[in-house]
């Protein structure tokens, strides 16, 4: 019976034992699912990535703190889940060159679990092992789709002199439900140079970013090479660089509001080569709300509201170097609410300049310009500057501007090439008591060019009245003290 005792025990102990072991555990809880039992270090994390091999699995972390002993490395196929709290750590996922290879990193939402660089690292939080290789390339792998969700993503800014919060070499990838915060350099960087032609469901390229917040970073919210075609409901705010760079095209921008302070950046900016297709929101920028660069992969259609800093010099709300950009919405408190920089264009502008101190710069239009707009511009500024091409179609309605440049009503007829400027008046008109023979009015607000005036005797002799004008004044002569009705109507340039 004493033996028996003794066998019952040691048989308990080897049982614990076998337990606790890594190949015991991960097959008692799930042949491919790993829960923290092992050190909480990233080591420890690496050795059960290793015990996992090539079969996809999962590995649970549930203990919160550093892990700063090393850099975590996530395999092929493996997921990496972390819990509730705060895990000091930097991840690099597998990559490959030759092959689609794809891992995971998840939390329990981006209020619960945060994944903080490790102090003084100077790395990115989540990359790839062999980034370095890849970037600025044009291999057709990287890693294709790895998912990124429900985190807190944290550069830890005051104690680094480096690293991205995100940096990918990718096609496909799926970022969602985070904030990345606190990023040295960029937020989100993502990066494909390869010309896969999406024939199969293997060769997807369409990179999603959703339900995303960015919040403080010395670079980019997000700088898309290639990654992404998708960016939807993202918030991003206090960036020294752009809200969102582009150097390919993305599909649809919707659902942004986005609001940086650098005083040489601004919400969005399509480099050379770069296009947005569908873009929808509230941008306000420092320098700049949006920058369509010079070849922009067009056509553009941009809505919502854009606005830059007044009190910095140059600040455009929207700045174009390329051709068929449509905008239609509200640009406002910028120095320069448009401004056309490309010769021979083809853009739409419809809606609403507010509080500009120069409403349309038209300097280098030369173009096919089609442009229905209302303006309130304030004291001392202009509704447009520059010159109209014969081509330009122009409806442009401006009040304000007390001291300033005011045309009041601007029309371009492209058919005619007669371009017709209105004083804040429009067609001006009133009565005259002659004085022996002689009257005159002063208009309100002078004309551009002298405006065309007729003048009636309103007498029942209607007696002959001759009219002249200029630019500030109707002059008339008739008859006596006859009370003389006129109208003047704008002249064409």
């Amino acid at each position: 019976m004493f033996f028996r005792a003794r066998l019952l025990r040691l048989l308990w102990l080897l049982a614990l034992v076998a337990w606790f072991s890594p190949s015991t555990r991960a097959q008692t809880i799930n042949p491919h699912q790993i829960v923290q039992g092992f050190p909480a270090t990233a080591a420890g994390i690496n050795s059960e990535d290793t015990y996992l091999g090539a079969n996809p699995g999962i590995i649970n972390v549930i203990t919160p703190g550093s892990y700063c002993d090393t850099t975590v490395l996530l395999s092929a196929n493996h997921q990496l889940q972390l819990g509730q709290g705060t895990y000091v750590m930097n991840i690099a996922g597998a990559d490959s060159a030759v092959a689609n290879v794809t891992w995971s990193v998840s939390g329990k939402g981006p209020n619960q679990t945060i994944l903080q660089s490790c102090p003084s690292s100077n790395l990115d939080v989540i990359t790839s092992q062999n980034f370095g290789t890849f970037t600025g390339g044009s291999s057709n792998y990287g890693v294709f789709r790895p998912v990124i969700k429900d985190l807190k993503i944290d550069g830890n800014l005051s104690n680094e002199s480096g690293g991205y919060g995100i940096r990918l070499y990718t096609k496909a990838p799926f970022i969602s439900n985070i904030i990345v915060t606190n990023c040295y350099n960029d937020c989100i960087w993502g990066e494909y140079g390869g010309s896969t032609s999406e024939a199969t469901e293997q060769t997807d390229i369409e990179g999603i970013i959703a339900n995303t917040k960015i919040i403080n970073a010395n670079g980019n919210g997000i700088t898309n090479k290639g990654a992404f075609r998708l960016i939807n409901g993202i918030d991003i705010f206090l960036t020294t660089g752009w809200g969102i760079d582009t150097y390919s095209a993305i599909e649809d921008v919707t659902g942004c509001n986005i609001f940086t302070g650098g005083t040489s950046a601004g919400g969005v900016k399509t480099e050379t080569g770069g296009a947005i297709v569908k873009l929808d929101g509230e941008i306000a920028g420092g320098k700049w709300g949006v920058y369509v660069g010079a070849s922009s992969a067009g056509p553009m259609v941009i809505s919502g509201a854009l606005a830059a800093s007044n009190s910095i010099s140059g600040s455009v709300g929207l700045e174009i170097h390329s051709s068929n950009v449509t905008f239609e919405g509200t640009i406002l408190n910028a120095k320069t609410g448009v401004l056309f920089s490309a010769a021979g264009a083809f853009n739409h502008i419809r809606g609403y300049l507010l509080s500009n101190t120069t409403g349309i710069d038209t300097t280098a239009t030369g173009g096919f310009n089609d442009i229905s707009v209302t303006m309130v511009i304030p004291a001392l500024g202009a509704d447009w500057v520059g010159t109209w091409s014969p081509s330009d179609e122009v409806f442009i309605n401006a009040s304000g501007g007390a001291g300033g440049t005011n045309h009041g009503v601007t029309r371009v007829w492209a058919i005619s090439a007669a371009t017709i400027v209105n004083g804040p008046n429009g067609v001006s008109a009133g009565t005259v008591t002659l004085s022996t023979g002689a009257g005159s009015h002063n208009f309100t607000y002078p004309y551009n060019v002298a405006p065309y005036c007729t003048a009636t005797d309103g007498t029942t002799a209607s007696n002959p009245v001759k009219v002249t004008a200029n630019t500030t004044t109707v002059t008339l002569a008739g008859t006596g003290s006859d009370v003389v009705t006129w109208i003047c109507t704008p002249g064409a340039n």
